[in-house]
């Protein structure tokens, strides 16, 4: 596991190192200005923007502090918390132009994809596959081989998955008994019932009866993207050349969340604010 991770490192600081200082756009060849395999990485120091926090932060850095420890190219990282991916993203851009940018950057693809377009980041696969410091063949086995396609440009790829997210619920179980129900909701139709049952009765540890909801609604594209494909819809027309928002199932996903709010089941407050409090305070069912 240690050489996987070094070798992950040295080819990133290789890849982004270089590709900073200038490289073709998504039309050209995205070729390195020099042999990597003729590249010496020692001693380098390279500054890494990332945006987690709190436990995830303090892993990061852990994993950071081990890699400077140990590698034996000498090579030493500066992780730095920037922002949320918006910061991050904002930041990039702004620096693109003229400022001042890190070595490694945290990215979703469609913004890695404008970095390629502002010749921010070169094909990684030049150093995936380096004999010198690239991966061996157990080690890129490692990776889920459709993730890597995910972050594939007509053949470039542009960044590397260091994680995936999915959009899971937590529930109240003792409420949903309560409530009658033996488990957390299985369709839509019973996630809305529920929701208003819990607008209707309260949880029993719940000390603030005048505050009791079935969900709040983070006014997030993840969260509408999972609405939408839980009922078999996509964002693409079937030719995949555009984006689509009036299907039946974005329809259907954002009709229900408007009818939710009204009936008073369902707060459209900040979610980043209060969600986590209405959980502890036992005033959300599901989050």
């Amino acid at each position: 596991m240690k050489k996987t991770t070094i070798s992950i490192i040295v080819l990133l600081l290789l890849a982004i190192g270089w590709s900073l200082g200038g490289c073709g756009g998504m039309e050209k060849e995205q070729q390195p200005t020099v042999a990597v395999d003729d590249v010496d990485p020692s001693g380098q120091e390279i500054v890494f923007w990332y945006q987690h926090t709190r436990v995830r932060g303090e892993a990061l850095q852990e994993m950071i502090a081990q890699f400077n420890a140990d590698n034996p190219q000498q090579i030493q990282v500066r992780g730095e918390f920037a922002g949320n991916y918006g910061d991050i993203y904002n930041k990039m851009v702004v620096g693109l132009q003229g400022g001042s940018v890190p070595d490694l950057v945290v990215a979703y693809q469609n913004q890695a994809l404008e970095y390629l377009r502002a010749d921010g980041i070169v094909d990684l696969s030049f150093y995936i596959n380096s004999k010198t410091w690239g991966l061996s063949p157990s080690q890129k086995a490692d990776y889920v081989q459709a993730f890597m396609r995910q972050d594939q440009i007509r053949g470039v790829q542009i960044g590397l998955p260091p994680n995936r997210s999915i959009e899971v619920v937590y529930y109240n179980i003792d409420w949903l008994q309560q409530l009658g129900a033996d488990g957390p909701p299985q369709s839509w139709e019973e996630f809305a019932r529920l929701c208003r049952a819990a607008r209707d009765t309260p949880f029993s540890g719940n000390e603030n009866k005048e505050r009791s909801l079935g969900f709040i609604l983070d006014e997030d594209a993840s969260r509408l993207a999972s609405m939408v494909f839980s009922r078999g819809g996509s964002f693409l027309n079937a030719a995949g050349d555009g984006y689509t928002l009036d299907t039946p199932e974005a329809k259907a996903s954002m009709q229900l969340m408007k009818e939710l709010v009204a009936d008073g089941a369902l707060a459209g407050d900040d979610v980043r604010v209060v969600e986590r409090r209405d959980v502890y305070e036992a005033v959300l069912l599901l989050a």
